[in-house]
């Protein structure tokens, strides 16, 4: 009994180790800081092509992605070499 408790709870950790969960990102609240619009584009540039969370629904993933790249945008227009 104390055998298949073991197995049980190794299986258990181990496949939740498994699990991947990125944390919200709020891109709304980044800065449109034009020094440095080539390190921050990149950046969420990314994040945006990351694969989708095994917890994460596809929903999600992809509002997640047009935020993103709506903010890319938003950088781009914003900070145009005059």
């Amino acid at each position: 009994m104390n055998k298949l408790l073991i197995v049980l709870l190794t299986v258990t950790l181990v496949g939740c180790a498994g699990i991947v969960q990125r944390p919200p990102l709020d891109v709304s609240q980044i800065p449109n800081d034009c020094t440095n619009r080539n390190v921050i584009i990149g950046w969420l540039e990314r994040e945006a092509s990351a694969p989708r969370g095994n917890m994460e629904s596809k929903e999600d993933y992809e509002r997640h992605r047009g935020q993103i790249r709506s903010r890319i945008w938003n950088m781009r227009y914003t900070c145009q070499p005059v």
